[in-house]
């Protein structure tokens, strides 16, 4: 794939936080045909196993909840269980905290080679498996003094906080997306994301195997592929820089790069700016995709 469309999609996919599982930094194992577009831009980030730095200061879930929302305002009146609505799509309350821990898996491995620790995934309210694997982690970690129960509670609320934040800013973006896409006629096909699936992991074994030791569902890995995909085939239907390139095929060159990474610049903020304010999200749950955000 041409150097030009690797480089393209990194400006709108580390601007916007895409949902994707993904960071901006190393590329997957096993890429998709939209991965290989990305560079790595659309990869799951790949960190050490979650170690929470023993003894940073949290007051719990309503404080971080507060300290994250407070340059927002209250925020609008949503139907039960809805925690956000772009124009006539709702973000469920059970979708936001399935998409939590896919996020808290794939963060701490993407392509896990044993079954990853049930305690990655910060579970509220009690947080019982996250507690016992920071106080795991802590104790293989030589640290003193030893966090109590309360202190590693903290940690795991914090976590929590965020992996909220940033899938709730991931699932309405992903809207954002699947609106401008249907606009301009763009849709993936089935056959897209079982060719795309081929290529993340060529065997069926290696696939189940990947289920197995993340806990995730087929629906999972399918549902971010598609995400992927439809971004790829969008920008390539809406950037001019795409028609000029159909029409002549010029030779590659960094100024061609450079007009691609400043029209994705363009488009994701004319995309923000029309999507930011038909954008509802519920009180606590204000953040800066939502139209109530004042920051």
């Amino acid at each position: 794939m041409p150097a030009i469309a690797r480089m393209s999609l990194a400006p709108l996919l580390c601007g916007i936080l895409v949902l994707g599982l993904s960071a901006c930094g190393e590329t997957r194992q096993g890429k998709s045909a939209t991965s290989q577009a990305a560079a790595g831009t659309m990869a799951p980030r790949k960190t050490a196993p979650n170690k929470t730095a023993v003894g940073a200061t949290s007051t719990g879930r309503a404080a971080t909840r507060r300290a994250a929302t407070r340059t927002t305002s209250t925020g609008g009146r949503l139907p039960a269980g809805v925690v956000a609505r772009v124009g006539g799509n709702a973000v469920a309350e059970q979708t936001l905290e399935h998409w939590i821990g896919v996020q808290a898996v794939v963060q701490y491995q993407p392509r896990p080679t044993r079954p990853v620790p049930r305690g990655v995934v910060p579970r509220p309210p009690g947080y019982r498996d996250c507690i016992t694997y920071s106080a795991a982690i802590a104790k293989a970690g030589h640290t003193r003094p030893a966090p109590d129960t309360a202190q590693l509670k903290a940690q795991c609320e914090q976590r929590y906080e965020a992996l909220r934040q940033q899938m709730l800013g991931r699932l309405i973006i992903r809207f954002w997306v699947k609106e401008e896409a249907a606009k301009a006629g763009v849709a993936v096909t089935t056959r897209e994301i079982d060719r795309a699936l081929r290529v993340q992991f060529p065997t069926e074994a290696e696939f189940h195997r990947f289920l197995a030791f993340t806990r995730l569902h087929a629906s999972d890995e399918r549902f971010i592929l598609e995400d992927e995909l439809l971004l790829e085939k969008w920008q390539r239907a809406t950037l001019p820089v795409y028609a000029r390139l159909r029409r002549s095929r010029p030779p590659e060159s960094m100024q061609m790069a450079g007009e691609v990474d400043s029209e994705v610049s363009k488009l994701t903020q004319s995309m923000s700016k029309r999507w930011t304010r038909r954008t509802r999200c519920r009180r606590g749950d204000v953040v800066t995709e939502c139209g109530e955000h004042e920051g």
